[in-house]
């Protein structure tokens, strides 16, 4: 059982942005998947190049502004809980991927999360149009009210015991 949020979309066609993603409420689920999917869509003007940076954000509460949102790093499995950084330029490659699974059960972890993205033009002055999406994938439901009509099968396997010796 999972469920897609989608967190953060749009496009990019500036020198520099910061944008941060709707609000996900993570109870009920033990873990998340984030996927980041990017691809320029033209250059305005000449070559340039755009970096896009996203990192996973929590908070104690669903109207959490500002300072109150901060980088999860404490007890995640790979240090931080950022996507790779995807650079895009006129010349390519001019589509993207990136994904990584986190725990959402570990110590001290928030109840909200939200996608941050921040991109940047390699030249002031001449960006490269870039369309993206940050999605949420809930997955490992904490207990059974999740499941829906679950229904149980008897087996016809036989238990069988090995000695060895």
């Amino acid at each position: 059982m999972f469920k897609v949020i989608p967190s953060l979309w749009g496009s990019i066609a500036t020198d520099a942005v910061t944008a941060c993603g709707n609000s996900v409420d993570t109870r009920g689920f033990r873990g998340v998947l984030a996927t980041l999917i990017c691809g320029a869509s033209a250059s305005s003007s000449g070559a340039s190049a755009m970096a896009l940076t996203v990192k996973i954000q929590e908070a104690e509460t669903l109207g959490a502004v500002g300072a109150s949102w901060t980088d999860i790093t404490d007890g995640v499995i790979n240090g931080s809980f950022k996507l790779s950084e995807c650079s895009l330029t006129a010349s390519g490659p001019t589509l993207y991927m990136s994904d990584m699974y986190e725990r959402l059960d570990r110590p001290n972890a928030k109840r909200y999360i939200r996608a941050h993205i921040e991109g940047t033009s390699a030249n002031a002055g001449a960006s490269l149009g870039v369309r993206f999406s940050v999605n949420l994938i809930l997955c490992d439901p904490v207990d059974t009210l999740y499941c829906v009509q679950p229904t149980s099968y008897a087996t016809t396997n036989a238990d069988f015991t090995y000695n060895v010796g």
